[in-house]
């Protein structure tokens, strides 16, 4: 059984692997909320939020959005043409998209206001 059809068969596997997708994101944000070094001094080597840092953030987020995908995966159709629909899948699913949406937004205002237009005083 390849590993598409194990995770489309399996919606607790899906589940799961795709609530892993999230774990980067939150150790890279400990890491960062707390400068952990040398993580820290790798994804930030300059007093400010450079280039680097922002591409690992964009790689981060599309993690949590593939993620959302994979608990989606049980969605498909069947052999037989019925579709089921396990709620826990589509319950983590929705969290990550709701929380890509909010994080990446959230994210893209924050970075317009101190690094594009250079308010003063930015947090």
């Amino acid at each position: 059984m390849t590993d598409a059809r194990r995770l489309s068969s399996s919606p607790w596997l899906a589940a799961i692997i795709a609530l892993l997708f999230v774990v980067p994101f939150f150790l890279t944000n400990l890491v960062v909320v707390y400068r952990i070094e040398p993580f820290f001094s790798f994804l930030r080597p300059g007093p400010h939020t450079g280039p680097f840092e922002y591409l690992v953030l964009a790689i981060l987020l599309l993690l949590v959005l593939i993620g959302a995908l994979v608990a989606l995966s049980p969605l498909r159709r069947e052999a037989d043409g019925r579709r089921r629909f396990p709620p826990l899948n589509i319950a983590i699913a929705a969290l990550l998209i709701a929380g890509f949406v909010l994080i990446t937004v959230n994210l893209g205002q924050e970075i317009y206001a101190c690094d594009i237009a250079r308010i003063p005083n930015c947090d």
